[in-house]
């Protein structure tokens, strides 16, 4: 008997698994970007949601001049009201557990960015791991309008043009949402997301229409732009990309990047590939007040050199590893100049470093922080290494100069 009801429980468990809420692909709405904004008080929520048609269409010429992907926008005193106002014309149930990319118009960025975070937060089908941007003086709307050639789909495109920035040029801050909650909640460090921007070249509506992606040049391209700088949930402002690298150094976060630097009194200039670099941060106190000392070692690549000199003599190297060491301090210093000079804010992490590190002088100095980091001490210190000059060992115009010599 007991064997009896111990193989009808067997095959009730087997026949009760499986994907018990499994929905077809046809029967759901994959959300790929959210864009948030606010419009006189209330927030705008765009839904860029992938075409089920299009995508999994075997026939690409039967839906030839068809958008991807479709853009769906709601309004609502909330973020949660907005979102209920877009569903209204999805006949769909919409699934946020893809999203690549959520973009944050710079007005509403300006304005406070935790009820987006809020409301990111609670929700539990949305991952915690895609990219946070800003429109840089843009909506985030106008830029999921945009339709792109490489990629298909616009937030893939967004997304991976991130990564390859952040990568090959250390020009972006790339972050994800679990990050900038890190930056949001950790004492002593202030936010920074990515920022997108938009370049028109020709006709700006064009650029949302798949005509964008038909002509040789598109009319409008999205381009990375430099780390966006908050204090506490508030944007500040914009760094450019050069900036952006020297940010990058302080919070040890450049893998490769390109500093260009001045190499004679006749305005050429050298170019060289960063291709490994170690931050290390020390602090001194000196009567009761820190001292940051940024100690920074690369390794480098020339990559350009428009100089006359001859690259092939170990003293000219050095002379090119001190230019290079100059221009990579005077980038630090400017970007330190613009944190606490114009945007008076700290996501260098000093005082997350105090924190950690110095913590009886961080919870006496805590509340007085942000005006303490306006007017702190810092060196900085680097040291570049110059592992190989590139396909040729003399600079270009030597060739010129040897045929001279001939004649």
């Amino acid at each position: 008997m007991k064997k009896i009801k111990y193989v009808i429980l067997l095959l009730l468990i087997i026949l009760n698994t499986g994907c018990w809420n499994y929905k077809e692909l046809n029967q759901i709405a994959i959300v790929s970007a959210l864009g948030f904004d606010i419009e006189e008080d209330e927030y705008v929520v765009s839904l860029q949601v992938l075409s089920n048609q299009k995508i999994g269409s075997g026939n690409s010429g039967e839906l030839e001049g068809q958008s991807p992907v479709i853009l769906y926008i709601g309004k609502g005193k909330s973020v949660r009201d907005a979102i209920t106002e877009a569903m209204l014309s999805i006949p769909r149930e919409i699934y946020l557990g893809h999203i690549e990319i959520a973009i944050i118009g710079e007005e509403l960025a300006r304005k406070g960015i935790m009820p987006i975070v809020d409301f990111l937060l609670r929700y539990r089908k949305i991952r915690k791991i895609y990219p946070m941007l800003v429109a840089d003086n843009d909506t985030a709307l106008n830029i999921l309008k945009i339709l792109t050639r490489l990629e298909t789909i616009p937030s893939n495109n967004i997304k991976e043009l991130l990564e390859k920035v952040a990568d090959e040029k250390s020009t972006v801050s790339n972050r994800t949402f679990d990050e900038v909650l890190e930056c949001l909640y950790v004492p002593g460090r202030e936010a920074t997301m990515s920022s997108i921007q938009k370049i028109v070249y020709d006709d700006e509506e064009k650029g949302e229409t798949t005509e964008n992606v038909e002509s040789l040049l598109p009319n409008v391209q999205l381009k990375s732009g430099g780390a966006a700088i908050f204090f506490e949930d508030k944007l500040r402002g914009f760094l450019d990309t050069d900036t952006s690298v020297g940010y990058n150094f302080i919070r040890n976060h450049v893998d490769n990047a390109h500093i260009s630097f001045p190499c004679d009194d006749e305005d050429n200039y050298g170019t060289a590939f960063i291709t490994k670099a170690k931050r290390e941060f020390k602090i001194e106190f000196i009567d009761d007040k820190p001292l940051f000392n940024i100690n920074i070692k690369t390794d480098a690549v020339i990559s350009e050199i428009t100089c006359e000199i001859e690259v092939e003599k170990p003293k000219n190297i050095k002379v090119i590893e001190k230019a290079i060491n100059k221009r990579i301090k005077e980038v630090i210093e400017e970007i330190m100049s613009i944190l606490q000079n114009d945007f008076k804010s700290d996501p260098t992490g000093f005082g997350e470093q105090l924190y950690r590190n110095h913590y009886k002088y961080w919870k006496k100095h805590e509340k007085n922080w942000e005006n303490i980091f306006l007017t702190v001490d810092y060196k900085v210190k680097v040291e570049t290494k110059i592992n190989n000059v590139g396909a040729i060992s003399t600079h270009s115009r030597k060739r010129d100069e040897d045929e001279q010599l001939r004649k």
